[in-house]
């Protein structure tokens, strides 16, 4: 399994599931912290799920975007609450 920032795939599931941010962190260009960040989404932002991965070291992250937005990237799942809606796997 890759441990790189490029290459994952992602889709956006119509009608898609949603949450919110648990504290203020960055979205990610791919599933891991080391990624380059995309963009800062602060606690309380609604999150679009769009589907997740389980990358090398096990832990879960969901391609998100930002309601309202076309702010789209990588968040790890310890940082997202209030899930709505069922995940789907990319």
């Amino acid at each position: 399994m890759s441990t790189g920032c490029d290459g994952w795939s992602h889709k956006d599931p119509t009608p898609g599931s949603y949450g919110y941010m648990a504290g203020d962190y960055h979205l990610e260009s791919g599933p891991y912290e080391k990624c380059p960040a995309v963009s800062l989404a602060k606690s309380g932002t609604k999150l679009w799920y769009h589907c997740y991965v389980t990358n090398a070291y096990g832990n879960r992250w969901t391609y998100v975007r930002v309601e309202g937005s076309s702010t789209a990237g990588w968040m790890s799942n310890d940082n997202i609450n209030r899930q709505h809606g069922a995940s789907t796997p990319c």
